[in-house]
């Protein structure tokens, strides 16, 4: 074991595939707190055969015949079910701006079902107190104005969803869009500076970087932005309930 300490992992609607099969071993050996939104549910595997092996040397002169994508297999958490579909719902759920809006595997032309076989052996940790980092959390989330703007914020992008109409005056759709950004900032509070939350790269990242300005500079910017992300905040609020 690489980490003995407290763990959680952070997944949304974009968090699919591999990052999706990571979360689950991980809430299914109760080895750490899965926390977020729930994920995009790809469970299968795909590979690309190439249409020029299955041409005979005749026809050649059509070459090349490019690629077919075909799904060979699929992913199973060691609890039997699958990501497919499903996803990984996690163990603390936060507010999602796109929650009342269709997305995922689901959503896409032909997806495979969900199923489930036959559960591995395996031991869980069963050494955290689930009900009560999700009732903390809940606390957290309710007391803050800035999980109130993102439930806010859902209700809008479903009722922006919906409203398929388009304005074809050109002064009254400019005049449209002009208040959907005004509707917006408010939304500005969403992207400041979490008082009281740090983030720093580690001094052995400062020395692998020490002679690429570009990228250090990069690096500092994505520091900065994590200070400013309402979900990885709560997730080491989390964090700290586990330790206590």
């Amino acid at each position: 074991m690489a980490w003995d300490g407290p763990l959680t992992i952070l997944v949304n609607h974009n968090s699919a595939s591999a990052s999706e099969i990571l979360a689950a071993a991980i809430q299914d050996y109760k080895r750490g707190v899965i926390v977020g939104t729930p994920s995009f549910g790809k469970g299968t595997v795909q590979s690309f055969y190439d249409l020029d092996y299955a041409l005979l040397p005749q026809f050649d002169t059509i070459k090349p015949a490019g690629q077919v994508k075909i799904t060979n297999q699929k992913f199973y958490r060691i609890s039997g079910g699958a990501t497919q579909i499903k996803g990984v719902i996690p163990d603390v759920l936060l507010p999602d701006p796109y929650g009342m809006i269709d997305e995922g595997e689901k959503q896409l032309d032909n997806p495979m079902p969900w199923d489930e076989i036959s559960r591995a052996n395996y031991v869980e940790f069963n050494n955290i107190n689930y009900p009560s980092l999700v009732k903390n959390s809940q606390a957290r989330v309710k007391k803050n104005s800035q999980w109130t703007l993102v439930e806010q914020q859902e209700k809008e992008n479903k009722s922006r969803k919906d409203d398929t109409k388009y304005n074809l005056n050109y002064e009254k759709f400019r005049a449209e869009q002009k208040q959907y950004r005004d509707q917006n900032k408010k939304y500005e509070d969403l992207r400041k500076e979490i008082k009281g939350f740090n983030a720093y790269l580690l001094d052995v990242d400062k020395a692998r970087l020490a002679s690429d300005t570009s990228r250090a500079s990069r690096e500092d910017r994505w520091t900065k932005n994590i200070t400013k992300d309402i979900y990885i905040h709560e997730a080491t609020n989390v964090l700290n309930d586990m330790v206590k």
